[in-house]
């Protein structure tokens, strides 16, 4: 034993150092997302939806009358013709779908059709020429789909 040790009398007789006291940090501040951050994001996209609404919404081309005029193939390619009528007040451009048929009713392919500034009241008459993923007969049919 060392001598300038003691033993202790017994284990009960041992004592922990008491800790250093420790400075309790503040609470972390919430940085969240308040109230006023939703109402200005939601102002900021009405504006945006008005805006493009005006700028890009008013042609968006309804009110329209397609017919097919031409509907051929030759190959992998095929040729629709289309007319297209504005029935509204305003300019516009058609956005127009079409689906390339065989004879069995089998889809064979799809196609946008865009004819562009349409006068109020004007009818326009289009060709349009697609590359088919197969080729197509005589009995191949052309059908719009969809408007806008």
């Amino acid at each position: 034993m060392r001598p300038q040790w003691e033993p202790a009398q017994s284990p009960s007789d041992w004592q922990q150092a008491p800790l250093p006291q420790r400075e309790v940090p503040p609470p972390p501040q919430r940085s969240g997302f308040s109230a006023s951050y939703a109402v200005l994001i939601g102002v900021v996209v009405l504006v945006l939806g008005f805006g493009a609404y005006y700028l890009f919404g008013r042609n968006s081309g309804t009110g329209f009358d397609v017919k097919v005029t031409k509907c051929n193939a030759s190959g992998s390619v095929a040729t629709i013709g289309l007319e297209v009528h504005n029935r509204s007040s305003d300019t516009q451009t058609a956005t127009i779908r079409v689906e390339y048929h065989d004879g069995a009713g089998k889809l064979l392919d799809t196609d946008t059709a865009l004819v562009r500034d349409i006068g109020s009241g004007d009818t326009e008459s289009v060709d349009q020429s697609t590359i088919l993923d197969t080729n197509a007969d005589a009995s191949m049919t052309c059908k719009v789909t969809a408007v806008a």
